[in-house]
């Protein structure tokens, strides 16, 4: 059993024994309980001499020692000095570190930094969550709590002097050195910003929890052996360690005998308050009859760690109002550089509260982000996310992660490469087991932009893909995503048919660390370090071993969920061996069969047949001395334009069928499918159009009459058709036509639609004219009906010419906007 304490030197009541500076004997007992009482003590000690208070340094420093470092410490009154050398073969842009911790493993650590950067020496003191880069216990004072610093480099070694105050009670994750801890020890190399680049092999761990006290002068040490006692003292266990991610979000717990000890980390967290983020223990994947734990910062600013019960839809109330943190204590809660670390102490279970959730049984976690109502309550969350697997927190041979990556060294870099194309772009390092990405969309402007991000930045993504071939489909695609001004980046499947889910579902972000998003005036861009091939997982593209094509997209985000991106895309030129040194192109996908396609139907349908229908239907008198065949012309005219409209159609279909490499498009692209089935019944109306126009039975034949209705119902579908497709295809996101494309074609389908009205409206007043003609006698009646006649068919003709210029004008418009427009990134 080891007690630590402090005492209170300084008490009025008379009984209380002040150390400030009297000599002591000092007595120790041990004895047995009954109950909480204290029994007679079996062995009792005291000290040989009398003791002088306060007890001063012997003046004997403690030491550690591996191969590459070494610590000597000695206590002091308020204080501990430490000495920390380290062997090197730099002298400029390095650090060397060590860190107390409640384990061997690396997470959740009270650190000092020694850095040289450009020349300069600084030792600052940090806290570490795990897997990413330290963040300092204060932005404003990096060596909070250190003093009396020297460092100086000579001979290979670098030597690190300073002193720390036992305590600051409020600062987080500043560890009190009365409590026995193992050391770390890691250093590495320092970028050209300043910041501390991975340690990568360079780490070692003491063997045993080490005692930083060195005042326990050896004239004053009582030592004795325990005898048996009646009642014997409860044995602990072994901490058990584990971790769960998801995201942005990681808990990680340590297993004690009556209570857990929790670590909960918040990634990418652009509040600086009045916001909570909780985990919940539950008992399936979904919200609702769950025990949550939410840590919280208000405005004031206010830290509170509270439990709360939630029952679904309603709003969360607290697990018991009275005693809102129940069973919950040693709590600390921090905010850096966008991390939010809140780590506490649980009771395992309470068997007299309702709901409280007993953690020797099974659960799933769940995540939640959101703001705080003005009470401290919890709000509806923007960000969530559900379990994917129940977790036994005192299980030994469990450590839960959402991901099965080995986190070997990174190694060095081997060969470097990059690839640019259109505004898009990746650039890579190679090292043994991994590649080290940084890509986007767009320029970066600033210089230091690890945690650069706007906080109305727009939910979007941009998306790497590796792809044995220029098609989309059984692909790996690192997709780099800002939703809620949050970003993540995931690794996700396609398979070419359906939106491309993630690469291992319970583990998005399977072979991704030392990740970061920045989205900067609307640009969007990514860090992230890729694993090149872990076995055992099934599509995973294996870099050690494969060459690639490149793919890159972008697109929006929607309920967190991916959108589709439309059909453009930037791919490589060629395959890529990110194994060696080079740099590479690309370019987007040919869209000039889709706009031939378009061009070609909008001159068929919004031009020929718009014409060939009018023809027929209201310029049957035109030009009647030219007979072909005993044909009247407009019956040719209006035969050779529905003729050549489905020819062109056929054509058209088959220049966008070779364009998706005769594929038909996949439903997933809504709109550009929709255009697809009316394209292809409207193609095949128009041939049975055709086939009934060859068919037409006499003049005289009973049928006729039938016939005509069918022929001018059919012809008129087809127009509909023809038109709502053409919207369709305005609208499909690849074609990037915007405002002035529906604008023109609103303008041409207004004209078809006001131009029967004024021929019909001068049809009209001719036949009004016409009756009026008949109170006329004889000749007069006749010439006053042939004025008219002649009149509307004059109006008729200028309307045709109007026709021919305003539908043309628009399809030649619209042909240029669609020549003009810039694709969209395939």
């Amino acid at each position: 059993m080891t007690c630590h304490f402090y005492r209170d030197n300084s008490n009025t009541n008379q009984k209380y024994l002040n150390l400030n500076s009297q000599n002591l004997f000092v007595m120790v007992a041990y004895g047995a309980l009954n109950g909480e009482s204290l029994t007679k003590h079996s062995v009792v000690k005291e000290t040989k001499n009398i003791v002088q208070f306060p007890v001063t340094s012997n003046e004997t420093f403690k030491s550690l020692s591996f191969d590459e470092f070494s610590l000597e410490w000695v206590e002091r009154t308020k204080e501990i000095d430490f000495i920390l050398k380290t062997k090197v073969s730099e002298t400029n842009n390095f650090w060397s570190s060590f860190a107390f911790s409640f384990d061997r493993n690396m997470g959740d650590d009270n650190g000092i930094v020694c850095k040289v950067f450009d020349s300069q020496f600084a030792v600052e003191h940090f806290y570490s969550s795990g897997k990413f880069r330290p963040n300092l216990l204060s932005e404003l004072d990096p060596s909070l709590g250190l003093s009396k610093i020297k460092v100086n480099i000579a001979n290979g070694i670098l030597t690190c002097s300073f002193s720390r105050e036992k305590i600051i009670k409020d600062v987080p994750n500043y560890f009190d050195s009365k409590f026995d801890y193992f050391i770390l020890f890691a250093k590495g190399p320092i970028n050209s910003n300043g910041a501390m680049m991975s340690h990568k092999e360079n780490k070692y761990s003491s063997e045993n929890l080490i005692n930083l006290q060195s005042m326990n002068n050896q004239e004053n040490l009582i030592t004795f052996s325990i005898p048996d006692l009646a009642t014997a003292p409860t044995t602990t266990t072994k901490p058990i360690i584990g971790m769960y991610e998801r995201d942005d979000f990681s808990l990680k717990w340590k297993n004690f005998a009556e209570k857990i000890h929790f670590t909960f980390v918040t990634k990418n967290v652009d509040k600086n308050s009045n916001f909570y983020s909780a985990f919940a223990f539950s008992k399936d994947d979904l919200m609702g009859d769950d025990d949550v734990i939410a840590c919280k910062i208000a405005s004031n600013p206010t830290y509170k760690v509270e439990r709360h019960y939630n029952q679904g839809r309603s709003k969360s109330p607290y697990l018991i109002d009275s005693n809102r943190n129940i069973g919950i204590s040693e709590t600390n809660i921090s905010l850096s550089d966008n991390t939010f670390t809140c780590s506490f102490m649980i009771d395992k279970s309470n068997s007299n509260v309702a709901n409280y959730a007993d953690l020797n049984n099974k659960w799933y976690v769940l995540f939640a982000f959101g703001n705080l109502g003005s009470d401290m309550s919890l709000t509806e969350h923007s960000i969530k996310k559900s379990g994917t697997i129940e977790i036994d927190f005192t299980d030994q041979n469990q450590q839960t992660t959402t991901t099965s990556m080995t986190l070997e060294p990174i190694g060095d870099v081997t060969s470097t490469g990059n690839f640019s194309s259109n505004g898009y772009s990746l650039s890579w390092k190679n090292t043994e087991n991994y590649t080290i990405c940084s890509g986007g969309f767009g320029a970066i402007l600033s210089k230091n932009n690890r945690f650069k991000r706007q906080t109305n930045a727009p939910d979007s993504y941009v998306a790497f893909g590796l792809s044995n071939d220029k098609k989309m489909g059984d692909d790996c695609i690192v997709v780099c995503k800002m939703f809620n001004n949050i970003g993540t980046v995931e690794h996700h499947y396609s398979t070419g048919k359906t939106t491309p889910g993630y690469l291992k579902p319970d583990e998005p972000t399977i072979g991704i660390r030392d990740a970061t998003v920045i989205n900067e005036n609307g640009n969007l861009f990514c860090n992230y370090t890729r694993k090149k091939t872990i076995e055992g997982t099934e599509r995973y593209c294996d870099l050690k071993k494969n060459n690639y094509y490149l793919q890159i997209v972008k697109g929006s985000v929607s309920n967190n969920d991916i959108q589709n991106h439309g059909q453009s895309v930037v791919i490589s030129d060629e395959k890529i061996d990110f194994k060696i040194n080079g740099t590479f192109s690309g370019s987007k996908r040919d869209s000039t069969k889709a706009k031939a396609h378009a061009c070609i139907m909008i001159f068929a349908w919004l031009f020929c047949v718009s014409t060939g229908i009018i023809l027929a239907r209201y310029y049957k008198y035109i030009l009647p001395s030219v007979k072909i065949q005993k044909m009247m012309f407009w019956f040719h005219a209006h035969r050779v334009l529905m003729i050549f409209a489905p020819i062109c159609s056929i054509a058209a279909f088959l220049v966008i069928l070779a364009d998706l490499e005769w594929k038909w498009v996949e439903k997933i692209n809504k709109v550009a499918f929709a255009h697809s089935i009316f394209g292809i019944v409207l193609i095949g109306l128009s041939l049975i159009q055709v086939l009934m126009g060859f068919l037409r039975p006499d003049k005289d034949a009973k049928i006729r009459p039938l016939f005509n209705v069918v022929h001018r119902f059919t012809g008129v579908s087809c127009l509909v058709l023809a038109v709502v497709a053409c919207y369709l295809g305005v609208f499909i996101e690849r074609m990037n036509l915007g405002n002035d494309g529906w604008g023109i074609l609103v303008g041409w389908t207004l004209w078809v639609i006001i131009l029967p009205l004024l021929i019909e409206i001068a049809q009209i007043s001719c036949f009004k004219s016409k009756s009026e003609s008949y109170e006329l006698k004889g000749e007069q009646a006749e010439i006053k009906s042939k004025t008219n006649t002649k009149l509307v068919e004059n109006i008729k003709t200028v309307l045709l010419i109007l026709h021919l210029v305003i539908a043309l004008g628009h399809v030649i418009a619209l042909m240029v906007i669609i020549g003009l427009a810039e694709a969209e990134n395939l």
